[in-house]
């Protein structure tokens, strides 16, 4: 088993410590007969770079491309944050999702919203769904068309938890989102 080293262990002695206020970064200075610079991201042991530059101005736009970079990146975060704690979601009772999930083949699965609890939450039941009888099958025998059937329910009410744009995760394979109940959606399996 490997024992990680310790921030302490990579930054230089008579290096000068750089911060940006509100980043969680910082970059250490130093020469060792090159200007080299090292920067490390909220409370890693590891840099994050360790460079060595041939002029002083290269240095300068590394470090503070560095920083532009770790600032955008904990806004893009704080956003994301913000959206989550906001988000409302818009499902209702009666709404139909769908997902589908496989490898080397597709399962399409569907669900209908029995219950909306809160601003985040609703209640599904995974539903049947039947061949479509509109559509042509496939290139083969083992796939087809499907549609689902609201209101023929396969399993007990579970509780999800819906993320922002509407998404909801079914199981442990499958993703989904709302559908429209008569648009069908293909379906392959092996024999």
């Amino acid at each position: 088993m490997r024992c990680p080293m310790p921030r302490e262990f990579y930054i230089k002695k008579d290096s000068t410590k750089i911060t940006r206020e509100g980043l969680d970064a910082e970059v250490y200075l130093y020469e060792n007969g090159k200007l080299c610079a090292m920067g490390f991201i909220a409370k890693q042991s590891k840099p994050a770079f360790h460079f060595a530059f041939r002029t002083e101005e290269q240095r300068t736009k590394h470090v503070d491309e560095f920083f532009a970079s770790r600032q955008k990146s904990q806004e893009f975060k704080e956003n994301r944050q913000k959206e989550k704690r906001e988000f409302v979601t818009s499902l209702k009772v009666g709404d139909v999702l769908h997902g589908s999930w496989g490898y080397d083949q597709t399962n399409p699965e569907f669900a209908e919203v029995v219950e909306v609890i809160g601003p985040r939450c609703v209640m599904i039941r995974e539903i049947a769904q039947v061949s479509d009888p509109n559509t042509p099958h496939g290139m083969s025998s083992m796939s087809e068309n499907v549609l689902p059937v609201p209101g023929k329910y396969t399993s007990e009410p579970v509780r999800r938890i819906v993320s922002p744009g509407d998404c909801v995760k079914f199981n442990e394979h499958c993703y989904m989102s709302k559908t429209d109940p008569n648009k069908s959606h293909y379906n392959s399996w092996y024999a």
